[in-house]
């Protein structure tokens, strides 16, 4: 080989040695735009791209957001995007679809930091915004909550949540009152009889709450919310009511001579388990 194959073939070999260096120096920014801080786009000198500390920063700041939103419950986004929406920009709603216990509840967000970092040449100070797009999906592992950077934004409107609804609750000291009203006889159950006598123990917790509180409680769910003809079932020998919905549970199990009332543990009561079943209550 002569001396100007040699050459080339060096240069080949540090060609490709910087391309390579190249590239696993320079960071994935696919998604991220920066613009100047100032949302009427007055301030001057935001740098044109973003640089591998924007890169890190939304990351690990959408990474933490992940962790937030994971302590939610559920199962619909909102519940999710609550965690972590309020005043200000830096967290905007852009998408919520799904459920947990549907294929997954689906959360995207645009996310904002502000950043400050001196022009290439150190003279000019740049205020700036670095901002980009993340999904997230919330199922039934604990530990999913990865977020995926989007390449691009959705062309939505950001979503206004508002307050979160009151989830409606059981009158209080229901359990106490069922167990000390409920009476079981010797004989056979009936489940209409059962589902009777919990409707009008039921009814009367209600009306203790109007005249200890003096106005009607807004968050307590309605007789016939709570107790539907559907609340009722018998299995065996014994009839078993499930009071409430959701979260919000007592399970009443009435056999003969006996009566068991209590709480179900919440993580039964979660989307994808028993759930606030009769079934459930009258097997005990």
């Amino acid at each position: 080989m002569n001396r100007t194959a040699r050459t080339l073939a060096a240069l080949a070999v540090v060609a490709g040695t910087v391309a390579a260096v190249v590239a696993v120096t320079t960071p994935d920014t696919d998604g991220l735009t920066v613009r100047p801080a100032n949302a009427d786009g007055s301030h001057t000198g935001a740098p044109e791209e973003p640089n591998g500390d924007d890169v890190r920063i939304l990351d690990d700041y959408a990474a933490e957001l992940g962790l937030v939103m994971a302590r939610s419950r559920g199962p619909q986004p909102q519940a999710y995007a609550r965690r972590v929406d309020g005043p200000g920009d830096d967290v905007q709603v852009l998408q919520l679809a799904g459920a947990t216990g549907d294929g997954g509840a689906e959360v995207v967000l645009r996310l904002r930091r502000d950043r400050t970092r001196r022009d290439g040449f150190g003279w000019q100070e740049q205020n700036y915004a670095v901002t980009g797009c993340y999904r997230w999906v919330f199922d039934d592992r604990m530990d999913e909550h990865e977020p995926e950077r989007l390449e691009a934004c959705p062309d939505t409107a950001v979503i206004e949540l508002g307050p979160a609804p009151v989830e409606p609750r059981l009158p209080a000291r229901l359990v106490e009152r069922l167990s000390a009203h409920l009476v079981a006889g010797p004989g056979p159950v009936r489940a209409a009889d059962v589902l009777s006598d919990v409707r009008r123990q039921y009814d009367a917790a209600v009306a203790s709450e109007l005249q200890r509180d003096e106005v009607e409680p807004e968050d307590v769910m309605d007789t016939a919310t709570a107790l539907s003809d559907d609340s009722v079932a018998v299995v065996d020998d014994a009839v078993g009511v499930a009071v409430g919905r959701g979260t919000a549970c007592v399970f009443v199990r009435v056999a003969p001579a006996d009566v068991t009332v209590w709480v179900p543990d919440r993580m039964s009561l979660q989307p994808g388990e028993m759930g606030c079943s009769p079934a459930a209550a009258a097997t005990g």
